[in-house]
């Protein structure tokens, strides 16, 4: 409305138009037996909310001292995630130490020179045939 007015030229005062009619409304709105009912009603609803928490506070302290003032976390639904990601873990160890035994064979023919695979030093090809087993094991791992 003020954009509508401006545009065509009017000087309205919307607040100073309303003055008279708006404050009977507001007297009523925040008068004093207006903010008593309001209270009554809202403690009312408060006690009738409250009555349920002795009972449901009697039969928790009931069923704890039944256990011995012990209790059990039972996680439903998330053992599958859990054993998953606990398994991708284990997956990504056993990669890692397959790396470092491939590049532990691979430090021991840096100077030599290769013409056969008969040349290789044996301890390359212990820790490369190590590296394969553990891998395996890392893939047998990541598929239960």
């Amino acid at each position: 409305l003020d954009g509508v007015g401006k545009s065509i030229g009017m000087d309205m005062n919307i607040f100073h138009l309303i003055e008279g009619e708006l404050k009977p409304v507001m007297d009523e709105i925040l008068s004093q037996s207006k903010a008593k009912d309001e209270l009554l009603w809202i403690s009312r609803d408060a006690i009738n909310s409250l009555r349920v928490i002795p009972r449901h506070v009697r039969w928790f302290l009931r069923e704890f001292s039944k256990k011995n003032y012990s209790f059990d976390i039972n996680l439903k639904g998330h053992q599958g995630p859990l054993d998953s990601i606990s398994r991708s873990m284990q997956f990504v160890g056993f990669t890692f130490l397959t790396s470092i035994l491939t590049l532990a064979g691979a430090m021991f023919i840096k100077d030599i020179q290769i013409t056969s695979l008969q040349s290789i030093p044996t301890i390359s090809w212990v820790f490369w045939i190590m590296s394969l087993v553990i891998f395996l094991r890392g893939l047998i791992c990541i598929r239960k």
